[in-house]
């Protein structure tokens, strides 16, 4: 088996949740810094509960976020 390449950056965090704006703009600010190439528009979900989720797809891999409600 091929070993794995690259890394995977988990960050737990809490504090007041973010907009859905703000998700979508960190997630591509995130891969412009990073220098990734970005393949398909940012889809930033919620839920009635509070909870969002955030995925962007990039030629590299993909960048996603999960927030829950307290």
């Amino acid at each position: 088996m091929k070993p794995l390449e690259g890394w995977h950056l988990l960050i737990d965090a809490e504090g007041p949740a973010p907009t859905q704006h703000a998700v979508h703009e960190y997630m591509l600010t995130m891969a412009a810094v990073l220098g990734m190439t970005v393949l398909s528009p940012a889809l930033v979900v919620g839920t009635e509960e509070g909870g969002m989720t955030g995925i962007l797809i990039i030629a590299e891999s993909h960048i996603s976020v999960h927030f829950q409600p307290p």
